[in-house]
């Protein structure tokens, strides 16, 4: 995500109001399967996607991509079981960097919950297992130990964030990358989780504050920025793009950092994703397939959002690439779905 965009005057809450992309959007592509999907990402062109494990059992993480339409199972063995224990979430986050592709597997049972953190490079992919975490307590309460989360890649760049919980209080957080020798912790700190965003060889973080932090691929401290309860963030190669309680905010990503603008998000905005002058997001709902179905993009110098698509049933997942703009939904026949930029751009006029 490190295309540029248009600059951006400091602006209010001044957006208006979502409207319905209309024919000008086009017919996007589509994939589908019978088998339900679990996770998504992209980067370029490569597509990577969890199939929870069908009559035979088998979960795959598989790959796609979108200019040759050619694809690969890059898991292995131990992801083949990522759906079997009682109250596991399976895979539950997949990232892909330039040819690398990165997931994490959960598993658990009453009163433990682990998470497994897995790797594998194309041309010729061999799952490799990186790092565990567990921890212990009430699986529908309290866990108290390690956790792995906040998998994100772009380019040649993937991270991570590790951490230990008890309570509420967070320690031993470190923000962590992917790379030929492994993983390798870049910084340490309650300052260090939860990654959020990678893009333009830089990492955006939210802290336990719910402000944002914004590192290096080195892992040196870049920027921070005083958000208002963030709960999210995306990258692009000049803006970082936050969902706070007063909305998007947009900051700029160089010496000075300074806050550009805010446009209208409803505060359950999520799944923030950005490239160039365009931001999408979808939301979280406390009901399945109502609002949750919902895609949004919007313009980044303006504010103007369009109510891009709507799925079937909840979405799984939501990037934009050069490609376009990705996601996912299960139902009898479940689909990835991308709507090419140019169509964005068509819908956002």
């Amino acid at each position: 995500m490190n295309r540029t965009i248009v600059p951006i005057a400091v602006a209010a809450l001044l957006a208006a109001a979502p409207v319905l992309a209309g024919s000008t959007a086009g017919k996007p592509r589509v994939k589908t399967t019978k088998r339900e999907i679990q996770a998504i990402a992209m980067d370029g062109a490569l597509v990577a996607y969890d199939l929870k494990g069908d009559y035979s059992g088998c979960n795959q993480v598989f790959t796609w991509n979108v200019n040759t339409n050619g694809g690969k199972i890059v898991s292995g063995k131990e992801t083949c079981g990522a759906n079997d224990s009682s109250t596991g979430g399976g895979v539950t986050d997949i990232a892909v960097g330039g040819q690398r592709i990165a997931w994490i597997t959960n598993g658990g049972g009453n009163t433990e919950s682990g998470d497994d953190l897995y790797t594998s490079t194309l041309p010729k992919p061999t799952e490799k297992h990186l790092a565990s975490a567990l921890r212990y307590g009430d699986v529908d309460g309290r866990l108290d130990g390690d956790w792995i989360g906040g998998l994100y890649g772009d380019g040649s760049l993937v991270a991570l964030s590790t951490w230990t919980a008890k309570g509420t209080a967070r320690t031993k957080g470190a923000l962590r990358t992917i790379g030929t020798a492994g993983l390798t912790s870049i910084a340490k700190g309650a300052a260090a989780t939860i990654s959020s965003a990678v893009g333009a060889g830089r990492i955006a973080v939210v802290r336990g504050d719910n402000t944002v932090a914004l590192y290096s691929a080195a892992g040196r401290l870049l920027h921070d920025y005083d958000t208002v309860h963030a709960s999210d963030a995306a990258l692009t190669q000049h803006r970082l793009i936050a969902i706070t309680n007063k909305g998007l905010q947009v900051f700029d990503t160089g010496p000075g950092g300074k806050l550009v603008a805010t446009w209208k998000a409803p505060r359950n905005a999520f799944r923030l994703d950005a490239e160039g002058d365009i931001a999408v997001y979808g939301q979280y709902c406390q009901y399945a397939d109502a609002c949750g179905r919902n895609v949004y993009a919007v313009r980044v110098s303006t504010g103007k959002t369009v109510l891009l698509a709507r799925a079937p049933t909840d979405i799984v997942g939501l990037e934009i690439e050069p490609a376009g703009v990705l996601y996912a939904y299960n139902a009898a026949k479940s689909a990835l779905v991308l709507r090419s930029l140019a169509q964005v751009e068509a819908a956002l006029g």
